[in-house]
């Protein structure tokens, strides 16, 4: 996933959440959560590669 792809999702994410706790008091659902998680997973892979090739760092941002 691109990283702007990626902080979208992420920042859809936070206002879905937002909106679930402060207006109803429920967290989102587990898939919904294990999504998130993923994505997060996902550029830990990336920040990984790129400690191991700085040039990987330099085309992903």
């Amino acid at each position: 996933m691109p990283v702007g792809a990626q902080l979208a999702a992420l920042e859809v994410y936070q206002q879905l959440r937002a909106t679930l706790v402060g207006e109803l008091g429920v967290e989102p659902s587990g898939r919904i959560q294990r999504l998130h998680q993923e994505v997060l997973n996902e550029g830990q892979g990336r920040l990984s590669d790129a400690s191991s090739s700085p040039e990987l760092l330099l085309r992903a941002g």
